[in-house]
């Protein structure tokens, strides 16, 4: 189903390159996930007619809504349409997270690529939504679960985002291949990582990697799914016994 999904992602936003040189004019998408992402920019760098950027709201929003327009044209990025708001709610109810916010919102009716990210903190969450469901966010999400909220456009500028919180692990690994990294990073066997990474339930800077000697980087990101994700922070080097001394943060 998820390529599928990418299939018919792709197959739109051909069509909106398709009327972006056409009228000569420029048009955006919805908000895509990091792995379409990563389809929507591999089709859109063969494009010559056209540029794009994308933008989730803030610098490392990982939701993000694509704008394409003529090569010729410079784009402004207040133009891209979305909005923020925050969700408050009283402290009492401590335990609200990402999950019970995109939950409630979806139960109104909307679609799931209006929505860019979430970030929740102790008894307020931020979100970046598509400009067009403002008004109606405002005037009709009044519950999370049991808890009351008030609802709120913000400026995405006066954005509160808080550090993410990692785990860091310091392990040497045989070698910078994909199953090593992420049997030490996700704390399995490399015989329990084996058959994730061939069933395509791990990506590597969100790109599906199904080869397990697929070579990784400092810097990359691993994903897999339903498991969180790490990243390698830094190769320390070559110990005595000829194995990578790597420092890995996972992300909690």
């Amino acid at each position: 189903m998820e390529n599928q999904d990418i299939k018919l992602t792709i197959a739109k936003v051909e069509d909106l390159v398709k009327w972006v040189i056409r009228n000569q004019d420029w048009s955006t998408t919805w908000f895509l996930d990091p792995v379409t992402q990563v389809h929507v920019e591999k089709y859109l760098i063969n494009i010559r007619e056209v540029i794009y950027k994308k933008s989730g709201g803030y610098p490392s929003a990982e939701r993000n809504i694509f704008a394409i327009y003529p090569d010729w044209m410079e784009f402004d990025d207040s133009l891209f349409p979305y909005s923020g708001i925050s969700i408050e709610w009283d402290e009492r109810y401590f335990n609200i997270g990402h999950r019970d916010i995109l939950g409630s919102v979806l139960g109104l009716g909307l679609e799931r690529h209006a929505i860019g990210d979430i970030i929740v903190k102790e008894n307020i969450a931020y979100a970046i939504i598509m400009e067009d469901i403002l008004d109606f966010l405002l005037a009709n999400l009044v519950k999370v679960g049991r808890a009351k909220v008030k609802v709120s456009n913000i400026d995405l500028a006066q954005l509160d985002i808080p550090e993410p919180k990692f785990k860091e692990i310091n392990t040497t690994v045989p070698s910078m291949r994909l199953d090593c990294l992420a049997s030490s990073g996700f704390g399995y066997s490399r015989n329990k990582i084996l058959p994730f990474i061939r069933e395509g339930k791990i990506f590597v800077n969100w790109d599906q990697i199904t080869k397990p000697d697929f070579q990784i980087k400092e810097g990359d990101i691993i994903t897999l799914r339903g498991a969180g994700r790490i990243r390698i922070f830094k190769i320390s080097g070559l110990t005595r016994k000829n194995r990578v001394a790597v420092i890995i943060h996972r992300f909690i």
